[in-house]
């Protein structure tokens, strides 16, 4: 009988169209995400797309103020007078007041300990200033939005020392008054910076910017100075513990 001899397909044959479908494949998959990402509003590979800068840990004392806004407004006016922060926050249906921030745990126990818990319902809550930024920003941007960050940083360490040293009376309200005006100009400067810059992909940094240079200028100012009705070291209070709610998660 006469046949044709046929020869086997070879494993290397069927090896390489295994590797070509699945190049396909991703190839594919690539260029759908590139595609419809924009249109759910995703960010491309959002996982591996943003890097941490610097982080810091504070710790707010809280006391409980109950369920209504106006009790709890009421009360925090009270903790101002007396020299806390007296700000206000929700959580959970719940109004607290915090008393003030602290660097360490241990700062905030030693408050709470030296405090009637009967009186205040004192709790410890623990806050984080982080800074999340796309690594498809620009060296310029990332540079402007790290030098922001870093710079409240310090802003906020800055002020937490002020306000201890005015209760220990080791510096003058005037002096102190001196040095919140030289830090409302260097966030000046800074927020010329974007100013300059004009960039809208860090405009959250910038908002936060504008944010505390408002609340500096206040501490600045010689309204704030010359009340009698406020401690000077309350208003250096208010002032950091609102900058540390400022920087709390920030994402460009």
């Amino acid at each position: 009988m006469k046949y044709k001899e046929t020869k086997p397909i070879s494993k290397k044959g069927k090896k390489f169209f295994g590797f070509l479908t699945i190049f396909i494949f991703a190839f594919l998959v690539v260029m759908f995400s590139f595609l419809f990402s924009p249109l759910l509003s995703v960010n491309y590979f959002d996982f591996l797309s943003t890097t941490k800068s610097n982080e810091k840990t504070f710790h707010f004392v809280l006391s409980m103020a109950g369920t209504s806004e106006a009790d709890a407004q009421s009360f925090a006016q009270d903790i101002y007078i007396r020299g806390g922060a007296g700000v206000v926050i929700k959580e959970d249906e719940i109004f607290y007041v915090i008393m003030s921030a602290y660097k360490t745990d241990k700062d905030a126990e030693k408050v709470i300990s030296s405090l009637d818990q009967n009186e205040y319902r004192l709790s410890i809550k623990e806050v984080t200033a982080n800074l999340n930024i796309s690594k498809s920003l620009t060296k310029e941007e990332q540079s402007l939005a790290n030098k922001s960050f870093n710079f409240l940083l310090e802003t906020i360490d800055n002020l937490y020392n002020l306000s201890t040293t005015l209760d220990s009376g080791k510096i003058l309200k005037s002096d102190a008054n001196l040095k919140a005006k030289s830090l409302f100009l260097e966030l000046s400067y800074l927020e010329n910076e974007f100013q300059s810059l004009q960039s809208t992909k860090i405009k959250p940094m910038h908002l936060v910017v504008i944010s505390a240079l408002s609340l500096v200028e206040y501490l600045a100012s010689e309204d704030a100075m010359n009340t009698t009705l406020l401690p000077y070291s309350a208003i250096v209070r208010r002032t950091f513990t609102r900058m540390i709610m400022l920087c709390e998660d920030i994402k460009i």
